[in-house]
């Protein structure tokens, strides 16, 4: 029997052993790309079946894995690219997609990989460098504790220019569980210790060039998608070329009390979010021009600005609408420039914004509601607006440097570990369990900066917190949000494209697409499945595409289940659980924080609200609807975990037997 070309992917994996400096190449099987796609899903196939159960996330046996799928490398436009293993920080299994001007998963595609798994650890700091079928192990000491930017500038002299690149800073040499990487200037591979899954393996930087071509099943159906998506993508409402993510800094404030301000403590903080709209850093002369494009994409979401003059002089990328609100708004920066200057300096020393600006307000909040004194810090106050001192937390969190706190750790280190480490440090030292009130985080991962109670049913679902609570990073607002009810019971016959948005998000993640670019209603389900089959020559039907991306969903689900025994302690009460209770609920399950339904907003559109969710979100409502996805998902209603017939409906037989012998299958 001859086998059939295999279109738009590869079929290798390029390995590479730090500690030997050995490289190899092994097959990828196609059953294997069919079954989870590219991407985000290989890395969950890999981390399921290629990994032992307990594995140390920062151990030489654990892998870095860098992903492509089925448009990297091919003229479809709008890819990124995928990166991930097991998080530090959460314990879970983490993954992010970043944009660049050469993405590295598209680089890797036509270097002939589908896959890149470093394992080991280098004897020294090191960078790799992949052309084509040759790798090489570079001395990187000279970069040691070089920011972000810098390290892509001298990485790009000693390779080319249109290398894919993946680097981090000190955060990431230093361990920093909420470090970063980036693949350029503003391309940011964040969330949940990107950077130190590298700096574990004494890895600064990767950089890959490719000059081979991918083949396709239909060139000249390829093509004309490429027209028709373009074309489709700019006529699409609310894409913000001219803003980027920054228009919705006050558009989301004011508008639906989308903004978390002050800990979360409100949605609206009109005068703040106003002064960091991307309508006043153009107004105000703080951006300079558009960034280049990622690649192959119209947007152009990006901006590069500088702040001329003073304390605050820095040339910076963005910032975006997540920078924007979480070390802005949140903390109730309403300094412009020095705002702007505290943008540039997190992602500088390559820590993840989002973590560190949640973490941080909760300190604030912490310090308010008298759960912490300032000695209990080394005698540091921190207060809202407080740039000054913001910024040298940034610092000390690089380097988990700072004065000694009453938990035995200097702050800088203290806020390093979250939002979820902290809370229960307070719990242990101070006896307050009240605390678990305002942890906004959820397994462990801090929540971004979009409001839990948003409601906005046209682009959310219900509201946000199902998306924070149910994702499977772990706080993480791009895993799609709550989707089932409303499809299932309010959008029958509809195209699932838009609705069913969390199986949505891991095929654009898998395939590694730009989720602004297609997540829009504009797209379909229909058009997707022929860009799938116009590919690779498949015949893949729409339902194709939720097997696909149900299964990698599950996938996931059951990899964190399996590493940190996510889910329910105990079956959810008909009453709100006490603090005791809503602690160990939001540190391993799919609750939110004790605040969401004991404080009512007071400001803003969500105050106003009158639906059973906002001002205040009703627990027997909210009860209702968890346990009603639960079971759309064909999820056990009381403990939130996969069961068997849903696991082999999917394919993943063996991954239900897996749970079964840990006791962990419900």
């Amino acid at each position: 029997m001859i086998a059939m070309p295999l279109y738009a992917y590869t079929g290798k994996i390029l390995f590479i052993d730090l500690t030997n400096e050995k490289h190899w190449v092994e097959e990828l099987p196609e059953e294997v790309i069919k079954k989870f796609f590219g991407g985000r899903g290989l890395i969950a196939w890999y981390m399921w079946y290629k990994t032992e159960k307990g594995l140390n996330p920062l151990s030489p046996d654990a892998p870095f894995i860098v992903a492509a799928g089925p448009i990297n490398a091919t003229p479809i436009p709008a890819s990124r690219s995928c990166v991930g293993g097991k998080s530090p920080h959460t314990g879970m299994i983490t993954y992010s997609r970043m944009g660049a001007f050469s993405p590295i998963s598209d680089e890797l595609k036509k270097a002939g990989y589908d896959m890149m798994v470093i394992t080991g650890k280098a004897s020294k700091l090191s960078y790799i460098y992949v052309k084509d079928g040759t790798v090489e192990i570079r001395n990187a000491e000279s970069l040691r504790g070089y920011g972000a930017y810098k390290t892509i500038m001298k990485i790009k002299e000693e390779v080319d220019e249109y290398s894919g690149l993946l680097v981090t800073g000190p955060a990431g040499e230093n361990l920093v569980s909420i470090s970063c990487a980036f693949g350029g200037i503003g391309d940011t591979a964040g969330r949940h210790g990107i950077g130190a899954m590298m700096g574990s393996k004494n890895l600064k930087a990767i950089a890959v060039r490719g000059t081979g071509e991918v083949s396709v099943a239909d060139p000249e159906a390829v093509k004309k998608l490429y027209n028709d998506l373009l074309k489709l993508e700019m006529t699409a409402p609310g894409q913000n070329i001219r803003w980027g993510t920054t228009y919705w800094t006050y558009a989301a404030s004011h508008g639906f009390s989308d903004n978390a301000c002050f800990n979360y403590r409100e949605g609206t903080n009109d005068e703040i979010s106003f002064a960091l709209s991307g309508y006043q850093y153009e107004r105000k002369g703080y951006w300079v021009r558009q960034a280049v494009a990622c690649y192959k994409c119209p947007l152009h979401c990006k901006k590069y600005g500088r702040v001329l003059g003073g304390k605050y002089t820095c040339i910076f990328e963005g910032p975006d609408y997540e920078l924007n609100v979480l070390i802005g708004v949140n903390i109730g920066v309403s300094d412009v420039e020095g705002h702007l200057y505290l943008t540039w300096l997190v992602d500088d020393l390559s820590i993840d914004a989002i973590s560190f600006g949640n973490t941080v307000g909760f300190l604030i909040e912490c310090l308010k509601k008298g759960y912490l004194s300032s000695d209990d810090l080394g005698g540091v106050s921190i207060d809202w607006g407080d740039v000054d001192t913001f910024v040298k937390l940034a610092v000390w969190t690089a380097y988990k440097k700072g004065p000694m706190t009453v938990f035995g750790e200097p702050l800088g280190e203290l806020i390093s570990k979250g939002v979820r480490y902290i809370a229960k440090r307070i719990e242990e030292i101070k006896g307050i369990s009240d605390v678990w009130r305002i942890t906004y985080q959820c397994k462990g991962g801090e929540f971004a900066a979009h409001h839990p109670r948003n409601t906005l049913p046209k682009y959310h679902g219900y509201w946000l917190g199902f998306t924070y609570i149910t994702g499977n990073r772990g706080g993480c607002h791009l895993e799609g949000s709550q989707p089932w009810r409303r499809y299932a019971l309010k959008m029958e016959g509809a195209d699932p494209w838009p609705w069913r948005s969390q199986d949505t998000k891991a095929i654009i993640d898998s395939m590694v697409g730009c989720f602004f670019f297609y997540r829009s209603k504009a797209f379909t389900s229909a058009l997707m499945k022929d860009m799938i089959n116009a590919l690779t020559g498949w015949d893949w039907k729409t339902e194709d595409l939720w097997i696909t991306g149900e299964r990698i969903y599950n996938l996931e689900r059951c990899y964190n289940i399996r590493e940190a025994g996510i889910g329910l302690v105990e079956p959810l009460p008909d009453t709100t659980p006490t603090p005791e209770l809503i602690g160990k609920y939001v540190s391993l399950g799919d609750v939110l924080p004790l605040r969401e339904f004991t404080e009512p907003l007071t400001k803003g559109p969500g105050a106003a609200k009158k639906d059973e969710f906002h001002p205040v979100i009703d627990w027997a409502a909210f009860k209702r609807e968890l346990e009603e996805y639960y079971e759309l998902r064909g999820w056990d209603k009381k403990t939130g975990r996969p069961t068997r017939a849903k696991l082999e409906e999917l394919g993943l037989a063996d991954v239900a037997q897996e749970l079964e012998k840990l006791g962990l299958l419900p």
